[in-house]
């Protein structure tokens, strides 16, 4: 299983908007089921966020045994954690780790491995794991991307809410002088 988080960037915070996903591949490397889906509003609108739900999702709808793969370390480390540790009352995001916790699907979760983000398969193509990850790596981010995407906002809105923001900034800063 192949986890990835995606967030688009804004200059204006409110704007950004971030995505999740999962896929498992086959021995081949074909993609035989996927999930993919924006991070909901009342969570932050970040790549952490993201990176994170798309943990939960794999963890809490696993019906089998599997290893999941992700390019954030920051997911390997709180997965590797005692419980306890891993749902420190401060922690960003405890919510969504003791979801992840409370499942009962995560007892399906053998290891939780980090893989190297944003590889081409060229790059990696005479090495079957490496190539193997590169795909599944791929395909979540592509998920990703497309999850983000779902809320709504168009590039033109995105693009002109930046541009507003720039044009409010340079008032600002002509004010003060």
């Amino acid at each position: 299983i192949y986890t990835d988080g995606a967030c688009t960037r804004s200059k204006v915070k409110e704007y950004q908007r971030a995505g999740w996903a999962i896929a498992q591949q086959d021995a081949e490397g074909r993609t035989t089921a996927y999930m993919y889906g924006p991070v909901p509003g009342y969570l932050p609108q970040t790549p952490q966020a993201s990176e994170t739900l798309a943990y939960v999702a794999a963890a809490s709808c696993l019906t089998g045994e599997a290893t999941v793969h992700t390019d954030c370390e920051n997911i390997v480390h709180i997965a590797s954690l005692p419980t306890a540790a891993a749902l420190k009352y401060n922690r960003l995001h405890a919510a969504l780790w003791k979801s992840a916790a409370n499942s009962l699907s995560k007892r399906f979760v053998v290891a939780v491995k980090c893989v190297k983000g944003h590889v081409s398969t060229q790059e990696v193509q005479h090495d079957a794991e490496q190539y193997q990850h590169a795909i599944g790596n791929e395909k979540a981010d592509a998920l990703a991307d497309i999850g983000a995407k779902v809320h709504g906002i168009t590039n033109a809105q995105l693009k002109e809410a930046n541009e507003l923001h720039e044009r409010l900034v340079a008032v600002a800063i002509t004010m003060a002088e």
